[in-house]
């Protein structure tokens, strides 16, 4: 049988071989480095490559009304969690009001091929999710983002396949009854770290942009931070702040929560968080979503946790980049 002779689908060169391994993808070296530099991109649909700020020859994907209401009617019960819908909408009360406040965190002034690299890196990962409370929550987080994606650069792209996207996963990811008490707790954890996506100066990944000015803000003043960890005082409570500042070692110190969202089911983890620092008197420091984000904002959030250390430990620690 006479081998098939491996080229790039674009220009008909040969693919591009690395320590013996031809490129999956099957493109040459000069078109592997465009698609890593993100200048092409190949359309979901068809498979052809395409420069990555113009629409695919195979459909125009172009926003317009009655796309979207196409989109937003007809469903009898929620695309995500199957409750029942409004006037046939695409989703529940709960959920939509989940999916805006997504949106209201999302970077308005992103690209069309962000907010694409954006929807795609986080349907992968969730996939890689146990905990089908935080896939249901995920798949608001892509209608937001494709939503978002056709206001902002009018591309309706991600919105035309955002029913078949979210059906496949709610249909692959919803437990069986067997398991459904048996979670794996490990494996959560690393799938919940896995699922932030924006990142800030020091490495941390975050999961808006507010969170990203909050994360460079302690960067910028040298203040020692970890993200989303574990609230060691909360003994007998399963609990991640948004940040630890540690005073007088890796256990005591200041905690900080971004309240970012006024869905049902977060205003409900929000309360019972709230009531436990209020128990164990643990110091934290609150920020709200609605808050004024001025050029005073994180000056006041850095004076307020000096505050806190001086009434809690004493004194502020110093540290240098």
């Amino acid at each position: 049988m006479k081998e098939e002779k491996l080229v790039c689908p674009i220009c008909g060169e040969p693919t591009f071989i690395y320590f013996g391994n031809p490129r999956k993808d099957r493109l040459c070296a000069k078109h592997g480095q465009m698609a890593k530099n993100g200048e092409i991109e190949q359309c979901p649909d068809c498979g052809k490559w395409h420069n990555a700020n113009e629409e695919c020859e195979c459909h125009d994907h172009k926003a317009n009304k009655s796309d979207f209401e196409k989109i937003n009617s007809g469903h009898e019960f929620c695309i995500v969690c199957h409750d029942k819908t409004p006037q046939g909408k695409l989703q529940c009360k709960n959920c939509y009001y989940e999916t805006v406040d997504y949106m209201n965190g999302l970077n308005k002034n992103s690209s069309m091929s962000e907010f694409r690299d954006y929807y795609y890196n986080l349907k992968d990962v969730i996939y890689r999710m146990k905990d089908f409370e935080k896939v249901k929550s995920n798949c608001n987080k892509l209608i937001a983002i494709a939503y978002q994606n056709a206001n902002s650069n009018d591309d309706n792209m991600l919105l035309s396949i955002l029913e078949k996207d979210i059906t496949k996963i709610i249909e692959t990811k919803k437990p069986k009854e067997a398991k459904e008490n048996n979670i794996d707790l490990t494996a959560t954890e690393k799938d919940e770290q896995r699922e932030s996506i924006y990142p800030t100066i020091d490495g941390h990944r975050v999961k808006s942009q507010m969170e990203v000015d909050i994360d460079n803000a302690l960067w910028n003043a040298t203040i020692m931070h970890a993200y989303e960890q574990p609230i060691k005082e909360f003994i007998y409570e399963r609990k991640k702040c948004d940040w630890f500042i540690p005073i007088t070692g890796p256990k005591k110190g200041i905690y900080i929560e971004y309240w970012g969202m006024k869905s049902e089911k977060y205003l409900k983890d929000r309360k019972e968080k709230e009531e436990l620092y209020k128990k164990y008197n643990v110091p934290y420091v609150g920020i709200e979503k609605d808050a004024p984000k001025d050029s005073n904002f994180i000056n006041i959030i850095i004076q307020e946790l000096q505050r806190k250390a001086y009434e809690y430990f004493g004194f502020m620690p110093e540290w240098k980049k």
